[in-house]
């Protein structure tokens, strides 16, 4: 079985891939980066990670344009399925057909052979399911790095969403990987004057209010690109089939388990507790099980923890910090039976106090980044 669906073998040259956006947003600094690190001379490797949807792809594909890459996105499966991929990337790039691999190590091993011819950037995506799915993963791609690389002039590009697995891998002095990742990159969130440009059509004000709805993240602002903040909303969040209405809940779902017990404390934390005792006894979990959570979801960015002066650090308070996570839990989740018996734009009129409060909440956070 092939799937080549999943793989991008070939020279970019700008055209041949065809992004969701017509031209490339933000991220300059990043590039840069990119350019500095695979201009020197010799085996490069580098990790870049962030939540979903953030732009890894997009800014990896931007930055391969006009070089010999080899990109291969690998699924979350079976070794034997991945394994397949990597044939299948193997396969179009040499012409033939280098048969079934029997582990990673010699699946590496074909791609470092291909590599060895001429300067290269490759790129493993979604680089957590190779690890997760394959037996000895860290070992073969330490003996890859160490071994098969040294002598090549790659550039080695691993990228996953899942951010604790990524660093994790990459990062714990534990693991076999530790060290050979010293270039990283942890993409944050765009700026609100970066997500104006997504925007062409809307008023400044409707493009702060998309901002403020759902952060700086390029996908979402891709999928609001609307003449106006209300009919994005309607769009995305009211009428079928909403696209963005389970955003928030599936990336809790993905990082975090049990999910459930996670969004319980999201759902009270947009309804204002914002203490652990309060929050333990609502969630029903004790405070050490509560304060493990809230530390968890601190390190991928969906809450922050804020120590009010007279209380630091003993008593901290806790909030939601990303956008997306607080606008659908304060404003669409409690309500959410009107979008099942209302038509879209009646819907929204209903839903508009709800969200006109969650956004002003967010303006606070835009004003004091701003000064």
């Amino acid at each position: 079985m092939k799937l080549i669906s999943f793989i991008t073998v070939h020279y970019y040259t700008g055209g041949t891939i065809i992004s969701l956006m017509a031209r490339f947003i933000g991220r300059t600094k990043e590039l840069l980066y990119l350019e500095d690190t695979y201009s020197k001379q010799g085996f490069h490797a580098c990790a870049v990670y962030g939540r979903r949807r953030i732009g890894k792809s997009s800014l990896i594909r931007e930055f391969c344009k006009g070089k010999r890459t080899i990109h291969i996105q690998f699924v979350e499966n079976s070794e034997e399925v991945n394994l397949d991929i990597i044939r299948s990337a193997v396969t179009d790039i040499v012409g033939n057909d280098p048969g079934e691999f029997e582990n990673l190590f010699r699946a590496l091993r074909h791609l470092a052979k291909i590599c060895e011819t001429e300067k290269t950037v490759l790129v493993f995506d979604e680089f957590p399911f190779l690890m997760t799915g394959a037996k000895h993963a860290s070992s073969a791609l330490q003996r890859f790095i160490d071994v098969e690389m040294r002598e090549t002039e790659t550039f080695l590009i691993v990228c996953g969403s899942s951010i604790r697995s990524m660093r994790d891998e990459t990062e714990d002095p534990k693991r076999p990987l530790y060290g050979r990742f010293p270039a990283r990159i942890r993409l944050e969130p765009m700026t609100p004057v970066e997500c104006r440009a997504f925007h062409p059509r809307m008023s400044d004000i409707d493009a702060m209010r998309v901002y403020m709805a759902v952060g700086g993240i390029p996908y979402y602002h891709e999928m609001m690109n609307c003449d106006s903040f209300e009919d994005g909303i309607i769009k995305n969040f009211v009428a079928f089939p909403a696209p963005l209405l389970d955003e928030a809940v599936a990336m809790i779902d993905r990082e975090l388990s049990p999910a459930s017990t996670y969004s319980s404390i999201v759902s009270f934390l947009a309804k204002g507790t914002n203490r652990i005792k309060d929050l333990s006894e609502k969630v029903k979990i004790s405070e050490q099980a509560c304060g493990r959570y809230l530390k968890d979801m601190e390190s991928i960015g969906i809450v922050e923890r804020i120590n009010p002066m007279a209380d630091a650090p003993k008593r901290p308070l806790f909030r939601i910090r990303d956008n997306l996570v607080h606008f659908y839990h304060g404003a669409i989740e409690r309500r959410s039976s009107i979008l099942e018996t209302s038509d879209p734009r009646t819907a929204y009129k209903m839903l508009e106090h709800d969200i006109d409060t969650c956004l002003g909440l967010a303006f606070e956070d835009v004003c004091s980044d701003y000064i």
